[in-house]
């Protein structure tokens, strides 16, 4: 595909671009992903991918993860920053691990809406449709883009069966009054529908 051919693709979306805009921001986008520090940033989110989503699914924050997985500075001393951190982290590693879709996603809200739930624990969540949520990596993954989207947080942790590992979250619902953007897709969550 070419660039004006590009450029036409996106006019015909309803986007306002020429040739030489697509051109450009491309350029500024390809400088900007291979400067030191992005570079750095997706180094610390391959080497501590494993650590880091198992820290996400105890329910910790990026700043926390950050100190405790400081990243290293490469080239000239350059150490991201967190929200470039965050930013890599979600585009190189996120999305490869997630098994996480619109679709489970809208199944767990609508479990949530269908119970009037306040709060749950993932264990809850995996038992609602056994089918689609057979592991517990794919439900904290959809559980995590709902912390995402600002559908749910996470609370505090459960009691934890054994004093050698911490319990698991708490996950609580956060009430939306509206959601203007499709309320046919996307069930309002914390309101107990009587159906």
């Amino acid at each position: 595909m070419t660039w004006k051919e590009i450029a036409s693709q996106l006019t015909r979306d309803g986007t306002s671009a020429n040739t030489s805009l697509v051109v450009s921001t491309y350029n500024d986008e390809l400088r900007l992903r291979s400067s030191p520090s992005r570079i750095a940033a997706v180094r610390w989110a391959i080497d501590n991918e494993r650590a880091i989503a198992d820290l996400r699914n105890r329910g910790y924050g990026w700043a926390t993860i950050a100190g405790l997985l400081p990243p290293v500075a490469i080239k000239q001393g350059s150490i991201p920053e967190l929200d470039v951190l965050v930013a890599e982290y979600t585009a190189v590693i996120a999305p490869a691990n997630s098994t996480s879709t619109k679709r489970d996603q809208e199944l767990i809200l609508k479990w949530i809406n269908r119970k009037g739930l306040k709060t749950f624990t993932t264990r809850d969540a995996m038992l609602s449709n056994r089918r689609r949520f057979s592991t517990s990596n794919t439900t904290q993954a959809t559980l995590h883009a709902l912390v995402d989207r600002g559908y749910i947080r996470v609370g505090k942790h459960a009691d934890a069966p054994t004093h050698k590992r911490s319990g698991s979250p708490i996950w609580e619902v956060i009430s939306h009054a509206s959601d203007a953007t499709s309320p046919a897709t996307h069930p309002q969550v914390g309101e107990n529908n009587a159906n």
